[in-house]
This record gives structure tokens, C-alpha cells and sequence, in this order.
């Protein structure tokens, strides 16, 4: 068995403190060399990390302007096309994102559209219209191509029918295929068909007329 004197942890203390004024003396010699040296060093890494990190933070500042200018430029192209343009979420069958052609076109609001859920959706396509949506969605699921094209009869704010030639595509994709979200490009053909059509009744008319002669005059007539 190892003995102590009783006076042993007095003296490990005093040699301990001995040997802290040691370090002192040592760091108070080292002041004017190696540890300005070391000083010095430290702050040329810290300055040089504080130049690196500023040259990130400018690349990253000119980025985002780059990403908001696209942007812009983008939203003007989509807002600019003459056809509502609109994002429909597969899961939820609501509107989440609408050009704002949708206002001079339809008299809706993006506001109204984007925030009218499944319900704004119902109001404004018939049923049959709707089942068009969907599938489209399975065709795109099964992978029959990525371009669906569907002739929708949309309802205006004013209760007027309007024939949009709609070209439906995917835009987003869960695992397995299953479709997220899908885009609409509707083009309005209202007026265009209405002249198709009265044009188609006219030649009717012209061929079945005994009397075509005064029909071509009536049309070729110059004022």
C-alpha cells in the first residue's frame, strides 16, 4: 500500500503554480515574435475568408438578379401570349397558377382562379370537360406521349361560353409516373368557329339557292 505525507497536495500545488508563472514568463518572451507571427497569421486567414465570403455573397446577389430578370422576362412572355395560360394541381384539381390573361379574356381575377379551389374549377367547366382533364392526366400517366390537345368550353364572370383550343402538357411528376401537376395553354377559337360556321352555312346556302348568282354578288359587293 502507497503512503502519503500529509503535506504532499500542498506541495504538487505549489509546483503547479510554479509552473504557470513559467508559462507566463514564456508567453511574455514570445510576445514580440512568434506570437505576433501567429497573430498576424490568424488575421490574414480571417481577412482572407472574410474577401472569400463577400466574393460569394456578390456572386450569389448577382444571380438572383439574373434568376429575378429571367423571371420578369418570362412573366412578360406569359402575361404578353393572347391565351390563358393556367397550372392545374392533379391531386387537389384546382388552379395554382394563372396568367393574368385570364382578367381580359374570361373577366375572372388571378386572385379568384388561383384561390376558388376545386369548386372555381366546376364552375367554370362542364363536366365533360372535366373528365377531359382527367384523361389527359391518364395519358400522360401511362406514358402515351406528353402533349394532350382537348377543345374546353370554359364559362366567363359574365356566363358567356368560350371554345379554348387547350394544349395540356405534364409539369410535374410524383414516383412512379403519377402526374403532380399539368399545364393548360387554352387559345379562345370562339369567334374564329362562329365564322367557320357561318361561313359553312353560307356555302349551304350558295348550293342549294336557285338563285346563287345574287348570293355571290351580295358577298363580292365592294362599298
Amino acid at each position: 500500500t502507497s503512503f502519503m505525507f500529509p503535506y504532499a497536495s500542498s506541495v504538487n500545488q505549489n509546483v503547479v503554480l510554479a509552473r504557470n508563472d513559467e508559462f507566463k514568463d514564456l508567453k511574455t518572451m514570445v510576445t514580440g515574435t512568434e506570437y505576433e507571427l501567429l497573430l498576424n497569421q490568424r488575421l490574414n486567414q480571417a481577412s482572407d475568408a472574410f474577401i472569400q465570403l463577400k466574393d460569394l455573397a456578390e456572386k450569389i446577389s448577382r444571380q438572383n438578379r439574373e434568376v429575378g430578370r429571367r423571371q420578369s422576362v418570362t412573366d412578360m412572355v406569359l402575361d404578353f401570349v393572347p391565351a390563358v395560360i393556367f397550372l392545374i394541381d392533379a391531386e387537389r384539381n384546382r388552379i395554382s397558377w394563372v396568367n393574368s390573361r385570364i382578367k381580359g379574356m374570361l373577366g375572372y381575377t388571378v386572385e379568384q382562379a388561383e384561390g376558388g379551389g376545386t369548386k372555381f374549377l366546376r364552375e367554370i367547366l362542364p363536366s365533360e370537360d372535366l373528365r377531359q382533364l382527367q384523361q389527359a392526366v391518364e395519358f400522360f400517366e401511362k406514358r402515351k406521349g406528353d402533349e394532350y390537345k382537348a377543345m374546353l368550353h370554359i364559362r366567363d364572370a359574365f356566363g358567356e361560353e368560350h371554345k379554348m383550343n387547350t394544349t395540356i402538357a405534364p409539369a410535374e411528376r410524383f414516383e412512379k409516373n403519377k402526374i403532380k401537376s399539368y399545364i393548360c395553354i387554352a387559345l379562345d377559337v370562339t369567334r374564329q368557329t362562329e365564322t367557320q360556321q357561318e361561313l359553312k352555312q353560307l356555302l349551304r346556302q350558295m348550293t342549294t339557292d336557285t338563285n346563287s348568282d345574287s348570293v355571290v354578288r351580295s358577298i363580292t359587293r365592294r362599298e
